[in-house]
């Protein structure tokens, strides 16, 4: 029974830690794609402001259709590996506010446009944070967590000289 119970710890360790490493794969080139795609795009509306219409532009044109690609492949396998809905909310929000970067109107409209995509980055970034912290610690995190706070408040049961608690089972006699 032990070492069934132990076999089983092990595997889903393993699980948590190929979990961890392709969510936090996933984000990154997500991240990665999506700050070449914005780069590209600034590109191109630099370029449309220098050239109206010349092949330099065609080409920042076509190299950002090609980006956004990348980038859309990118926020699929995001949503394949996310934990929870809000995070591919947030990396939808993230890629539409980068499309429309090069259709800017003026300096001050490309500022705002950045910054707003910059923003929907950053909430992603955080929700993806705790996605990655969240799977390296396992299922049983929350809790622990919860044991843990109660055993900081005080409560004699669950401090180092009360009873053993398992955050599955329950207080066990030690």
């Amino acid at each position: 029974m032990f070492q069934l119970r132990a076999s089983q710890r092990a595997e889903a360790a393993a699980f948590q830690r190929e979990l961890r490493a392709e969510r936090t794969s996933a984000y990154g080139a997500f991240l990665s794609a999506l700050t070449e795609w914005k780069n590209e795009q600034i590109n191109w509306y630099s370029r449309r402001e220098d050239d109206s219409g010349g092949e330099i532009v065609q080409a920042a044109r076509i190299e950002s259709y090609r980006l956004k690609g990348i980038a859309q492949a990118a926020l699929s396998r995001v949503q394949l590996v996310a934990s929870g809905q809000a995070l591919v909310i947030a990396a939808d929000q993230a890629f539409e506010l980068t499309r429309p970067i090069h259709r800017a109107r003026d300096e001050a409209d490309l500022e705002e446009r950045k910054d707003r995509a910059k923003k929907a980055v950053n909430s992603f970034i955080a929700l993806a944070a705790t996605d990655v912290q969240s799977a390296a610690l396992g299922p049983h995190y929350r809790a622990h967590q919860i044991i843990s706070g109660l055993a900081s408040q005080g409560n004699p049961q669950l401090n180092d000289s009360g009873p053993e608690v398992n955050p599955v089972k329950g207080p066990r006699a030690t």
